[in-house]
């Protein structure tokens, strides 16, 4: 049986008919993933990190000073870990995290209706503000009049550093961006039907590229149109595997 996983550190939170399972993926499962540096300054980036040895474990978004957006299904990641909020790396080395901005968690709000991955969206509060300063800048977040990203891109992008096995070593070290294709929501739910505790609606979006995904280490990393973002990693089989990878819509109604 196929298993379905978020996209966590160590690729451990996988979800088969409503239960969290524990599953390691091997280590000749290090796919290949087409994914180039990103052409823009993303300086809206934010990595939660394991504050002991700096290991990624999930990504978010800035969205003012106080406020990061994520994957609530990061939440179940960062258990009994120690975490630091890590701005400003977008155009860093992550192994060397020089110049950033280290701040703690205070609160972690996750959507009301968050279930497994329906709705897996969370706002983290941080302990101190983070300013917008030369290299660290707050996300656009869509407006309740704005187009959809159907209607506004064919081709978003997705952010991120990618790890390609479950102990971060082949991580990037740099941030890189994939150009992904839309996939039809219809087909996206016929794709899924032999997981019925898995809801794909229309809070939900996939993707799906040749050689082009979300990955280990992705959970909560934005997908951006325009400048703008408009869906949230939540989860997929594998990584560039035959399902397509599973977003959350974000809509400023809630996150704002």
């Amino acid at each position: 049986m196929s298993k379905i996983l978020c996209y966590s550190m160590f690729a451990w939170e996988v979800i088969v008919f409503s239960t969290l399972l524990a599953y390691q993926i091997s280590a000749d499962d290090k796919p290949t993933l087409l994914r180039k540096p990103c052409s823009e300054e993303e300086n809206f980036m934010v990595i939660f990190v394991n504050s002991v040895d700096n290991k990624l474990l999930c990504v978010g978004t800035l969205v003012n000073n106080e406020y990061v957006l994520t994957a609530a299904s990061c939440s179940q990641v960062w258990m009994d870990q120690p975490i630091s909020v890590v701005a400003g790396v977008s155009k860093q080395d992550l192994k060397s995290l020089e110049r950033v901005h280290n701040r703690s968690t205070v609160s972690l709000f996750t959507h009301p209706n968050y279930y497994l991955i329906t709705h897996d969206l969370m706002m983290v509060q941080l302990d101190e503000p983070i300013d917008e300063t030369h290299n660290v800048k707050y996300v656009k977040l869509p407006w309740g009049t704005q187009e959809s990203l159907e209607t506004a891109c064919a081709r978003p992008t997705l952010l991120g550093w990618s790890m390609r096995s479950k102990a971060g070593a082949e991580s990037e070290s740099s941030l890189l961006c994939a150009d992904l294709k839309l996939y039809p929501l219809d087909q996206c739910k016929q794709d899924y039907k032999t997981y019925p505790d898995l809801e794909i609606d229309n809070k939900t979006m996939c993707t799906k590229t040749d050689k082009m995904d979300a990955c280990y280490g992705d959970s909560g990393a934005p997908l951006m149109c325009g400048g703008i973002q408009y869906g949230v990693v939540t989860f997929g089989l594998g990584c560039a595997n035959e399902l397509p990878g599973v977003y959350t819509r974000v809509t400023s109604t809630w996150t704002l």
